[in-house]
């Protein structure tokens, strides 16, 4: 099956050069907006590899418009708030 490959903002040490473009100062602001709201209070510094990513994800996912599937509940217990800060909506590909 033939799959789509979106490119996200690139963060240093993260991602893949020939899969990532050039990000503006508003693909930053969201990135940290994402993060505050998935680990409040802990910034870039204080996450682990895994953390970013999963908010690189979503920040691709806010920036293309399009919803966030996941199957990670640590990620969905904090739909609300990303709906209501971010915009976007996390949803449950599992039924």
């Amino acid at each position: 099956m033939p799959l789509i490959e979106v490119v996200g903002p690139l963060v240093l040490d993260h991602s893949r050069l020939d899969h990532a473009v050039f990000g503006s100062e508003q693909d930053a602001a969201l990135l940290d907006q994402i993060i505050e709201v998935l680990f409040p209070g802990k910034g870039r510094a204080d996450l682990d590899r895994y953390d970013i990513r999963d908010a690189m994800h979503i920040a691709t996912a806010k920036r293309h418009g399009y919803d966030f599937l996941t199957d990670e509940n640590r990620l969905l217990r904090r739909r609300k708030e990303m709906l209501k800060v971010v915009g976007i909506q996390l949803r449950s590909w599992m039924p």
